[in-house]
């Protein structure tokens, strides 16, 4: 009886692990604290644009428009859905220039901005509604929100 127990409770754990994330820093959700970035951070989604429709679950990168810009290495993208985190980036934020911008991208009201691009590895939720937030891992702070920062998969 105890090994039928254990051989049915490892592979529970096993998927509560996975499902967690397995211990990996780029998959765990931040851990509540104060809201990461200052005051004075200015950030927009570009791409895909904000409020978009019929994004493809298969999006391949998300690009915002930063000022100051976000130090290298530090930052990823969150996704939250109904404002409950749903998941992180594996990737960091890289800066790109305007004229690597992708079509569709939407035009910035941030003065003197810079644009970050983080690649995606896994595809979205079809049919779900996104926000787009800011987090650094590892760290205490909340994901910071991207105002209006939200799409829609087909």
């Amino acid at each position: 009886m105890r090994k039928s127990a254990f051989y049915l409770a490892f592979p529970l754990l096993a998927f509560a692990v996975a499902a967690c994330g397995g211990g990996s820093p780029s998959a765990a959700a931040p851990t509540p604290g104060p809201t990461c970035g200052t005051s004075a951070q200015q950030v927009q989604l570009v791409y895909p644009a904000p409020s978009a429709t019929g994004v493809s679950d298969n999006l391949p990168e998300v690009v915002v428009a930063v000022n100051p810009a976000l130090e290298a290495g530090l930052w990823n993208l969150a996704f939250a859905q109904n404002n409950v985190l749903v998941g992180q980036t594996g990737y960091y934020f890289n800066q790109i220039s305007a004229s690597q911008l992708p079509a569709g991208s939407a035009p910035t009201t941030i003065t003197n901005p810079t644009y970050e691009l983080v690649p995606l590895s896994s595809n979205l939720g079809a049919k779900q509604t996104y926000q787009t937030a800011l987090n650094i891992p590892l760290s205490n702070c909340t994901a910071l929100v991207i105002p209006g920062g939200t799409f829609t998969t087909q």
